[in-house]
């Protein structure tokens, strides 16, 4: 007699299913990088502040996104100009963006079938995906800010994290939104409030004021 399983969608089951579904993503931006089309904006930044030459690279401008540019002139004169080697820097945020938002579909979940839609509503999003291709710096500074806020999520959910361990993590998550904001200014609301709100919070786990100062230098 045959037997009928009466849970076929377990935790088990579905629990490639997300790590498949990120690896699709990241080849379809590919795929989007190398077949489209290249806009003014992508055009305007690369002959203005790539192309240009390296003291370009620092101009004070709302259209040179600086961790963006100075990723494009690397590709540039390692491969050459192409569609792939102007967009490197963004499918780089891309698969920061993507790998963080597994992370924090895991620390908020263990059941994949909560798990997976999360995901997939996370890397999915039409106008989230068109950041993760084009050749400007929302995709580093998204993918960078995700890491923060995964970094800072784990932090908050280790109860028996010891002070430099809050410290080192703290350091981190800094770190990211440091790089998310040199990537694009227009995040640097969504930094600033993040480091912020996690020194508030990590400040309220340790009442010590020497911890504290610490903490904030």
């Amino acid at each position: 007699m045959l037997k009928i399983c009466s849970k076929p969608w377990t935790n088990a089951a579905l629990s490639h299913w997300p790590l498949l579904a990120g690896a699709v993503a990241v080849i379809w931006s590919i795929h989007r990088a190398l077949v489209q089309s290249i806009t003014f904006d992508e055009a305007n930044s690369f002959r203005t502040f790539v192309q240009a030459g390296r003291y370009e690279l620092w101009t004070p401008f709302s259209n040179n996104h600086v961790l963006n540019s100075l990723g494009m002139r690397l590709f540039y004169c390692l491969f050459g100009m192409s569609h792939l080697s102007a967009r490197g820097p963004a499918l780089l945020g891309g698969v920061v963006y993507i790998a963080a938002s597994y992370w924090i579909c895991v620390l908020l979940t263990r059941e994949c079938m909560l798990r997976l839609p999360l995901f997939v509503a996370f890397i999915y999003n039409p106008f989230v995906m068109d950041y993760l291709v084009v050749a400007r710096g929302y995709g580093l500074a998204l993918g960078f800010l995700t890491l923060a806020v995964a970094l800072a999520l784990r932090m908050l959910l280790q109860l028996e994290a010891t002070e430099r361990q809050l410290i080192g993590a703290t350091a981190c998550v800094s770190a990211c939104a440091g790089l998310s904001l040199c990537a694009n200014y227009s995040f640097a609301y969504a930094n600033v409030v993040l480091v912020c709100a996690l020194l508030v919070c990590v400040g309220l786990r340790r009442p010590r004021w020497r911890f504290r100062a610490r903490l904030a230098f």
